[in-house]
This record gives structure tokens, sequence and C-alpha cells, in this order.
């Protein structure tokens, strides 16, 4: 290398400083920036902390003195209202919100497929206490044929059990029909 180009120590020393300077400016720099923000946004957030409240100026109304206020009105206590079947409301005995007392029938429904079923019930009904006499009787005249030795006792025990089952049937046709008859009430 020539002496020409090699650097001295001052010069050395110099740019040595000036970088530092330089790096010194950038930092003091970053920082005010730093601040600036935190303020603008502790400002803004001030700013933004106070509640804002909608009003509106009352008027008179043109079509009369009441006063129309927003608002939302619900009861003070509820009471689930369900019905024990479906079918299409018929009366209404009890405006909305008038007070009733527990067990007061406050509307009475028209319930065409719970009639139908009461139909179909009470046939079935009829059907299964016929069943049943014709069963009994069957059962009593295999027993009497038992005595003569006509028949085996093994079927007139089917005949006596036969008529068991039907009476069952029937009684449990006429729960079904009791039922269906205290929805209908």
């Amino acid at each position: 290398m020539s002496p020409d180009h090699t650097p001295s120590r001052k010069r050395l020393l110099w740019l040595g400083i000036g970088g530092l300077t330089l790096a010194a400016l950038l930092v003091a720099n970053g920082l005010a920036a730093r601040s600036r923000h935190e303020r603008a946004v502790a400002a803004w957030t001030e700013t933004a902390a106070v509640p804002q409240v909608l009003v509106f100026q009352p008027q008179q109304n043109r079509q009369g003195d009441t006063l129309r206020l927003p608002a939302h009105l619900e009861a003070w206590s509820k009471a689930p209202i369900h019905a024990r079947v479906s079918g299409y409301l018929k009366s209404w005995n009890s405006d909305i919100g008038a007070k009733v007392q527990a067990g007061q029938v406050l509307a009475e429904i028209d319930s065409p497929d719970l009639d139908q079923q009461l139909a179909q019930a009470h046939a079935r009904l009829v059907q299964e206490q016929a069943n049943a006499r014709l069963a009994q009787t069957t059962a009593l005249r295999w027993q009497n044929l038992v005595a003569s030795h006509s028949v085996s006792r093994q079927e007139a025990d089917e005949k006596t059990s036969n008529a068991a089952a039907a009476k069952a049937n029937a009684e449990a046709a006429a729960a079904d029909y009791a039922r269906l008859s205290a929805l209908e009430a």
C-alpha cells in the first residue's frame, strides 16, 4: 500500500467519533419518536374513555299529548302456559295481563285430531269388549265339554287363556279411552 492511502490515527479517531455521534443521534431520534407516540396513544385513550350518550329532543306529538320514548317493557314475573293437547284456539277467556287463579281455564282448544283419536279408542274399546265376551263364552263352553270328555284339557286351557288375554286387551283399551277422554276434557 502506498503511504497516501493509509489512514492516519487522527483521521480514524474522527471517523469513530462521527460514527458514534451518528449512532447516538439515531438512538435519540428513535427514543423521541417513541415518546411522541406514547403521548399520542395516551391522549387518544383519554378521549375514547369519555362515554358517549345519544340524546334527542322531545317534541309535542302532533296526534295527541302522549310522549313516546324508546324503551323495552318486560313483565316483572312470567308464567309459562302450556296446552296439554295441540289444536286450534276456539275461545279465549282471560285477557293478556289479567290476574288469574290456579286451575282457571284460560282458553278452549278445538282439537279435531284428538276427537278422531277418541272416537278410534272408543271403537277399539267396544271391539275388545266384544272379543272378551266371545272368548269368555267360548271358554265356558269348552269347560263344559271337558266335563263330558269331548275335548282335551289342553284345548280347554287354551280357550281359558285366550279369554284372560281378551279381558286384558279390553282393560287396556278402556284405559286408553279413559286417558284420551281426560285429555279431551
